[in-house]
């Protein structure tokens, strides 16, 4: 958070340093009463964990970390992790005003890591990383953990049960078992996220089911039939009930038997639902006979021809999903191999 002004001020006593900072009136803790998607609290809780990795990467660590310590900057949408008051104490001084206050010995206790409430323990960055654990807990359950049996993030979002490992991790009570930098809890982050990514998908294809399919095309299920027809003294336009394509024209060609002399169906031009040939008017109705003849055997080569697509595409499914398969059990081979 900027320093927007500073200066020195004249005092009762002589003269003093300060600086002026942006007023913020939320915090963390005002955010979360706020009806948020898993999403939109996961991003807030990035933007402390890079709050915190900033001052750890100056040496500093936090101590004192909770909800209302993050601070909400409501103009820009983002939190600001405020309150290094004890940030600089030394440990015996920490546990001293802790103990001694029994107003902020809740407050206190309640996020502080098992090292801060020993007399002697020794804090580090690893202290604040225990109090972001069970901040990222809360943000996402509405539940501080402590102890067993907690309110896990996979009980009330079950698409990010992943987080579950990261806050189990960063709680661990001993910190030489936690993430050792805020760097490492990211990078938790990412490769949970991607291993759970490939163990959702794994389990989809593992049930996956291709099926060739019923026929849907009403070339099929409703062939077309002379309806109407156009002459025009030189060609016939046959009309028909619906729209036919290209591969049902190329069936009607190879189904039919006997024709009108030169007037086979590959002679016919087909536009939509119109079949146009040239035709003398003493050869209307023969074309007209023929044509309606060659509508059945046109249907069947037809409908065996979207039967055999529909089996070549459902076995070309089938190849891309065992491929697919085959990828992402490698991933998750390599994954178990790995330890970030």
């Amino acid at each position: 958070m900027a320093v927007i002004d500073h200066g020195v001020a004249a005092v009762a006593t002589g003269s003093a340093p300060f600086y002026v900072m942006p007023l913020l009136e939320g915090s963390l803790r005002s955010c979360l009463a706020a009806t948020l998607d898993v999403v939109k609290r996961l991003a807030y809780f990035d933007q402390v964990l890079s709050g915190v990795e900033a001052a750890h990467l100056q040496d500093v660590v936090h101590r004192d970390l909770k909800p209302e310590n993050v601070l909400f900057d409501k103009s820009r949408d983002c939190l600001v992790v405020a309150d290094f008051g004890i940030a600089h104490f030394n440990d015996e001084e920490l546990y001293t005003a802790v103990e001694t206050r029994s107003d902020a010995r809740l407050a206190n206790f309640q996020y502080s890591a098992p090292e801060q409430r020993r007399r002697g323990g020794t804090t580090d960055h690893r202290t604040d990383i225990y109090s972001l654990g069970l901040m990222l807990n809360e943000i996402l359950t509405g539940q501080v953990p402590h102890g067993t049996g907690y309110k896990t993030v996979s009980s009330v979002a079950s698409e990010f049960s992943w987080v579950d490992d990261i806050v189990a991790s960063m709680i661990q009570q001993n910190p030489d078992s936690r993430p050792e930098s805020i760097d490492a809890v990211k990078r938790q982050f990412v490769a949970r996220r991607q291993d759970f990514v490939v163990r959702q998908r794994l389990s989809q294809l593992s049930q996956a089911v291709v099926s060739v399919g019923e026929e849907g095309d009403l070339l099929v299920s409703d062939p077309p039939r002379i309806v109407d027809f156009e002459w025009n003294g030189s060609s016939l336009t046959l009309i028909l009930s619906r729209a036919v394509n290209p591969e049902w024209a190329q069936a009607l060609s190879k189904g039919h038997r006997e024709a009108v002399l030169g007037k086979g169906p590959e002679v016919f031009q087909f536009n939509g639902n119109r079949a146009t040939v040239a035709a003398q008017q003493s050869d209307v109705q023969r074309i007209i006979d023929y044509f309606k003849s060659w509508i059945p055997p046109a249907t069947e080569i037809y409908r065996d021809q979207r039967a055999r697509q529909r089996r070549e595409a459902a076995e070309r499914e089938r190849s891309r999903l065992r491929r697919e398969q085959e990828e992402l059990e490698r991933q998750r081979r390599l994954r178990e191999e790995i330890r970030l």
